[in-house]
């Protein structure tokens, strides 16, 4: 790519940054500042305390360069359009009429695994597997503890690694008839309309402090009932399976919610599965203001990789009525790896070998924020030197917009990038080949550690939520391409690769301890 050509993106990043982008501490910086000023906790509609699902809202706003729009109300309809309405989701009333004549049996299970959409498949004996879920189930069944996963993966896979039931064509359909009758309900005025409660005030200060965040009530109610919707649905499941424990994983989508206040309804302990590193996820940390008990829609546990991770949900959690808690659980599919336990094979070893063979290898772990190639990234990648590979690893949630990704690094002229390959082999067999991470702020650099890969963090949220680990040498920060550059004429001899306290735990046998004591209690 020309100098012109980087000038003139340069100048363009610049302005999106001023104008849209903001790193992750000043997010939070904002709502804290709200939490601070508003009774975010008494926001409320049907009952239910909704500050989880603004505060989700809030960070996707101020993370993405996404079109606004959909945050926004909509005009509402007429009694002719509901009923137009009505007969065009005809495909959805017959799906719905199926599940109630067909409705799926499942069996007593003591745990219950609810898989996150974004998450990975890997590949294990030949099966595809979730490697949270999955990896936690098999460690559950050697303390003899059965358990199922409900997948909401958009696609089915076959075959597929344990005991997985795909539901979410199931949940949408229902979730589309429940939306059709509270549809038809409304616009023929034979049931009114619910109020969000305490949003006034909350719109109110925003409007003279953060002008640029949107709160839309129907985009808010629209959400808020789909949470209440999957919770109907997954009680009906949870009462046939009568779990102990409910595990989620990423925890904070009107589906998994919607499972999350299901499992609290029926006493089911609710713990999420961490699966990336959780410093700089709005999600998980500094929560300041919650209700009496907590708030239904997020988990009563976080079962964390280490004592650092499960430190930082109890920092904010401790003073709040002991409703939310962090517990050092570790992390199961490092654990079971490291154990020898998987057969993880790929077809293509062979050739990805050659591609690697004498070169400096980097794989480049990107992540679902905007820009997703940034700026210094692309650069780094058109200067490096010829003895460099570069293998762009995509995130299942970027998947559809590969062809875009695949544009930008033809820009470059770099010949050495690899994107196939380095997509779909398991990360820890990727790992094995490769000598530097780059990342703006994956938990994968906590993993290339164990595999003596040197991690190179190029983004500001990174820097922050790693601080301890560049301070330390254990990580490199980078802001330019000629700083990216010269880390890469580095050895590993240059680098330090000792945790004093090591970020995950992979004892499987306390995994078993805990799993059992909490099925005990």
């Amino acid at each position: 790519m020309s100098n012109q050509k980087f000038q003139h993106r340069e100048r363009l990043l610049v302005v999106v940054y001023l104008h849209f982008m903001k790193s992750n501490k000043e997010i939070l910086d904002i709502i804290l500042d709200i939490e601070r000023s508003v009774p975010v906790d008494e926001i409320e509609y049907k009952a239910m305390k909704i500050w989880p699902i603004i505060r989700v809202g809030i960070w996707k706003q101020l993370t993405s360069l996404e079109n606004k729009s959909e945050t926004r109300d909509g005009a509402r309809s007429s009694k002719k359009y509901a009923i137009k309405y009505f007969f065009s989701k005809m495909g959805v009333v017959l799906s719905y009429i199926k599940y109630i004549l067909y409705k799926k049996e499942y069996g007593k299970k003591d745990v219950v695994f609810l898989s996150s959409p974004n998450n990975r498949w890997e590949k294990v004996d030949g099966k595809y597997f979730r490697p949270f879920s999955n990896s936690l189930q098999d460690i559950s069944k050697e303390a003899k503890v059965e358990s199922i996963i409900l997948d909401i993966a958009p696609k089915k896979q076959n075959p597929v690694y344990g005991e997985t039931h795909f539901i979410l064509e199931e949940i949408e359909n229902i979730c589309s008839m429940y939306r059709i009758i509270d549809f038809l309900k409304t616009s023929l005025h034979l049931e009114k309309t619910e109020q969000i409660y305490s949003l006034d005030k909350l719109i109110k200060f925003a409007k003279s402090k953060y002008p640029e965040l949107v709160f839309g009530r129907q985009f808010i109610t629209e959400r808020a009932d789909k949470i209440l919707f999957c919770e109907r649905m997954f009680k009906k499941i949870l009462k046939q399976i009568r779990p102990k424990i409910g595990f989620s994983v990423c925890y904070y989508n009107p589906i998994s919610m919607g499972y999350i206040k299901a499992c609290r309804s029926l006493n089911i302990k609710t713990i999420e599965i961490q699966h990336s590193q959780q410093e700089s996820d709005l999600m998980c940390i500094s929560w300041t203001k919650l209700p009496q008990g907590g708030y239904l829609l997020l988990p009563s546990r976080w079962w964390c990789w280490g004592a650092k991770s499960a430190s930082g949900i109890n920092s904010w959690s401790k003073g709040f009525y002991g409703e939310h808690k962090g517990i050092v659980g570790g992390n199961p599919w490092i654990a079971k790896n490291i154990s020898g336990d998987y057969k993880i094979d790929y077809a293509d070893n062979d050739k990805l070998d050659a591609i690697l063979k004498d070169k400096i290898n980097v794989l480049v772990a990107l992540q679902p924020i905007e820009p997703i190639l940034s700026n210094t990234l692309l650069e780094a990648i058109s200067n490096s030197p010829a003895n460099v590979n570069w293998l762009v690893r995509m995130h299942p949630a970027i998947y559809e917009r590969v062809e875009e990704i695949k544009d930008q690094l033809k820009n470059t002229s770099n010949k050495n990038i690899e994107i196939k390959y380095s997509s779909d082999i398991p990360l820890f067999s990727l790992l094995k080949k490769v000598d530097f991470l780059v990342t703006a702020w994956s938990g994968i650099a906590y993993e290339a550690l164990l595999f003596m890969v040197h991690p190179i963090i190029i983004h500001y949220n990174g820097k922050e939520a790693f601080k301890e680990y560049i301070e330390n040498g254990l990580f490199s920060y980078a802001s330019s391409h000629q700083e990216i550059t010269t880390i890469l004429k580095l050895t590993k001899k240059d680098f330090n690769f000792n945790e004093e306290s090591p970020y995950m735990e992979t004892n499987k046998e306390k995994m078993k301890e805990i799993i059992l004591s909490l099925i005990e209690k």
